[in-house]
């Protein structure tokens, strides 16, 4: 799992709980790495706390607040929560960063505020050089649309999928009218499974 993030600049890694998917991570980073953290409030003591175990040499900060995000600095962590993601993304990028989100299945919606903001900070930290890497073990909470949502937040879908129409295809999904006005609803079926597999592999 290291090997894989360390060599990608945007990716999901999706094991199940419990195989230690921030150690993975963690082990990831380069030496002297700057990495901002956007995870669930309720784990971002469990992030400083790895951290502070397995590397030790980085500075942490946990953010806490609105209106107090910043980037991270070279050989520096930056933690912060969802809610803390920020409306425009600021100036001052640093070259290299690192962007990490853990519980990435928050992002399922692609719609959602929290999605957009995060997209957008990847986007300029990609463009700076920098990473996007996604973390999850329930990459599909609900329905196929979840599984969009997770990787537009990293810029992937396309990469995975080619496009949305050949993505409901794999999936079983197909619209369906379901009132008088010619409302269309998406339904889903049974999902193409090893082609699907092997696209998400």
């Amino acid at each position: 799992g290291a090997a894989f993030l360390a060599s990608r600049t945007r990716c999901l890694l999706q094991d199940e709980m419990g195989c230690g998917k921030t150690l993975q991570a963690l082990a990831a980073l380069p030496e002297g790495a700057a990495l901002l953290v956007v995870c669930p409030a309720a784990v971002k003591a469990v992030w400083r706390r790895e951290i502070e175990r397995f590397r030790p040499e980085l500075d942490v900060e946990v953010l806490r607040g609105r209106g107090s995000f910043r980037y991270p600095q070279a050989g520096e962590v930056v933690i912060l929560n969802f809610e803390l993601l920020p409306d425009i993304v600021p100036e001052g990028c640093p070259e290299g960063c690192t962007l990490l989100a853990d519980e990435a299945h928050a992002f399922k919606n692609f719609k959602a505020k929290r999605t957009l903001a995060f997209r957008a900070l990847g986007a300029a930290i990609r463009a700076k050089g920098g990473r996007t890497w996604l973390l999850t073990g329930t990459p599909l909470t609900n329905r196929p649309p979840d599984l969009w949502g997770v990787l537009q937040a990293a810029g992937l879908a396309h990469d995975v999928f080619g496009s949305w129409p050949y993505f409901a295809e794999l999936m079983g999904g197909y619209q369906h009218i379901v009132d008088r006005r010619g409302t269309k609803v998406w339904f889903w079926g049974q999902p193409q499974g090893e082609a699907v597999a092997g696209r998400l592999a």
